[in-house]
Formats: structure tokens, sequence, C-alpha cells
């Protein structure tokens, strides 16, 4: 679950155990971390990797980079 500061919104992305609030902040690459977490299906990296982006375009997450 997400909240847009930029309104009064929640935005839900449902991923089951594999991203969790560690994950944010780690600094880990998302194909690194579900490979961490076991998970080898390529359709499941893809859809979270293109879900996640579509939460930067909207400005609900933001990308820091180091």
């Amino acid at each position: 679950m997400f909240y847009n500061r930029k309104g009064p919104r929640l935005t839900f992305l449902g991923s089951g155990n594999l991203l969790v609030p560690a994950y944010f902040g780690s600094g880990c690459r998302l194909t690194t971390w579900l490979d961490k977490k076991g998970e080898k299906d390529p359709r499941i990296c893809c859809a979270l990797v293109c879900e996640l982006g579509d939460l930067v375009k909207k400005g609900v997450l933001i990308v820091i980079a180091d």
C-alpha cells in the first residue's frame, strides 16, 4: 500500500510477500531482491518492474539515485 501525498489516495500493489517494507530504502535492485526471495518467474519480475515504474511516473514513488 502506498500513500500519494499529492492527494488523499492510497494505491495498492498486490505483491504477496515479495515486496516488504525492508525492500524500499535497501538500495537493492528489484531483480536482485526477487532473486534473494527465490522468485525465478520472469513474468512476475517483469510485472512488478512495470507496476513500480507506473507508480514512479504517477509520482506515488520517488526514486532517489545515489
